[in-house]
């Protein structure tokens, strides 16, 4: 048996228990269901309406099963066998365990038949061991503050008249409208979008009450332009029965191969595409050049009502400031980007790229991303603290472009920027620090030349003495070598005396 936060599902489509009250149970008066289920300000465990909700910030722990033998569980089974009739459980003659993976079979199995519906209950042994991962804060991915991706964050409030009783009367029709034309163009608006025999036939639906609802549309605004959202309302629960429908997924048509879900869905796109696309299965299928819910907007159109977060300003004292979000009404799943940057100086705003265009990312029907860095940009002879931005448009088919917004990036420490007349000024303490920053540089830089000129000096004596210490060692080798060349020719004529002492004096007279 199923239930939840709106009751009980049953085939029978019983409508008296789909009330849920978060204490008593089921409730029938639709106020007071809705009153029980209302957040309000001292429930903050509950609130998700805060920047980072306070369960985020609670810490779990899992602890982990290891059981010898295995831990038999019972699971929630998918069938290995397909059963023929929805309503017997004969064939049922095995299942797995687990719905998103398979495991072992189970081994026993007991089918108990209720009333309504059918129940299966399978023990299945768990096989090893189970681990559970751990769901403690740290694995919470979380935004930092950082990020460029946060959304500008409005927290929730209630208006004073929140919780009153007191319904204020419709008021009388206006605008020449009258009670019977007003049903007559309602009636008539629906049975041309939507074909009567698709909700008669298949559904159980009442035209009278989305009449009603659409008469008193007109009688609020004293024009038509909420019919549009009743029809869309009223195909959407028309798609919503169709699609419980098992009997018309399976059955063709007589002719083709179409189901009969398929050939009724073809009939539920808004406006029927406006004859500029294909209706599948109750969606807009655009021809090329068209898009949109229903076809209706060309391509050729640029995205409507486009803004920046913050106005368009950027920090880089507090975010990263490399990409940027733009909301906006975006049709299409494709949005083009142009965009140029540009520096902020006393004199004006310089260009310092040219155009560069590329698709956005597309992350909803209102919001895109569209990056700041562009690759090998100039930056100004000026300070390269000096506000740098970047001027910005859309489109639909990369050709035709909507008006253009700037965005800023800057340091609010140092400067206070207007993206609308895109100017800056400079800040006292900023004019100041960057003084000090000029001192700083130039203090460093004299200390670097002093130390340069230092190093210098040192390796100019340091050569200087190698000279002279070469020279000296030549000069001393130089007279090593004469007195020894002096002492060497003396030791020649000591020998040669000796040997003349030794002979004779016709030995001499004949060496002579």
């Amino acid at each position: 048996m199923a239930k939840g936060l709106c009751g009980f599902p049953s085939t029978t489509k019983d409508t008296t228990d789909d009330f849920m009250h978060r204490y008593y149970g089921v409730v029938q008066n639709q106020r007071t269901f809705a009153d029980s289920w209302r957040i309000n300000d001292t429930m903050v465990n509950e609130q998700l309406f805060f920047q980072i909700p306070i369960f985020l910030t609670e810490n779990f722990k899992v602890t982990e099963i290891n059981q010898t033998p295995p831990l038999t569980l019972d699971h929630f089974c998918v069938c290995g066998k397909k059963e023929t009739n929805p309503l017997s459980l004969d064939d049922l003659n095995t299942a797995q365990c687990q719905l998103t993976s398979t495991t072992d079979y189970c081994v026993e199995s007991s089918a108990t038949i209720d009333s309504r519906l059918p129940t299966e209950s399978l023990n299945c042994l768990a096989s090893g061991r189970i681990r559970k991962r751990s769901v403690s804060s740290k694995s919470f991915n979380r935004r930092s503050i950082e990020s460029d991706d946060g959304l500008e964050f409005h927290p929730l409030t209630y208006d004073d008249d929140v919780y009153s009783e007191n319904l204020t009367a419709p008021a009388a029709f206006k605008n020449s409208w009258t009670e019977e034309n007003a049903t007559n163009t309602c009636r008539e608006s629906i049975q041309n979008a939507l074909p009567s025999h698709i909700y008669s036939e298949y559904v159980e639906l009442s035209e009278d009450e989305f009449v009603e609802s659409c008469v008193l549309d007109i009688m609020a605004t004293g024009d038509t332009t909420y019919i549009v959202d009743t029809i869309d309302a009223m195909a959407t629960i028309i798609l919503v029965e169709l699609s419980r429908n098992e009997y018309i997924h399976i059955k063709n048509m007589t002719e083709g191969n179409q189901t009969v879900l398929d050939y009724i869905t073809g009939f539920l796109c808004p406006n029927n595409c406006n004859d500029n696309g294909n209706c599948v299965s109750g969606v807009c299928a655009c021809y090329k050049g068209y898009m949109g819910d229903s076809c209706a907007e060309q391509t050729s159109s640029p995205p409507s009502d486009t803004s920046l977060p913050n106005d368009g300003l950027c920090s880089i004292s507090t975010k990263s400031c490399i990409t940027t979000n733009v909301y906006g009404n975006f049709q299409s799943t494709t949005v083009w980007y142009k965009k140029r940057s540009f520096q902020i100086t006393e004199n004006g705003t310089v260009y310092t790229s040219g155009n560069e265009t590329a698709t956005a990312e597309y992350r909803h029907l209102f919001m895109v991303t569209v990056p700041l860095k562009i690759s090998r940009r100039k930056r100004s002879t000026e300070s390269m603290h000096s506000p740098e931005g970047y001027e910005i448009s859309l489109s639909n088919d990369g050709s035709n472009f909507g008006e253009s917004f700037n965005m800023i990036v800057y340091d609010e420490n140092c400067f206070t920027c207007n993206s609308t007349s895109v100017t800056c000024v400079a800040l006292e303490r900023c004019k100041q620090s960057n003084k000090d920053d000029n001192n700083k540089i130039y203090v460093t830089i004299g200390v670097a030349l002093g130390v340069v000129l230092a190093i210098i000096l040192i390796v100019l004596v340091v050569i200087i003495y190698r000279v002279k210490h070469t020279k000296s060692l030549k000069r001393i080798n130089a007279e090593k070598e004469e007195k020894n060349g002096r002492q060497s020719m003396f030791e020649k004529l000591e020998n040669h005396a000796d040997e003349n002492r030794s002979r004779t004096p016709v030995e001499l007279f004949k060496v002579k």
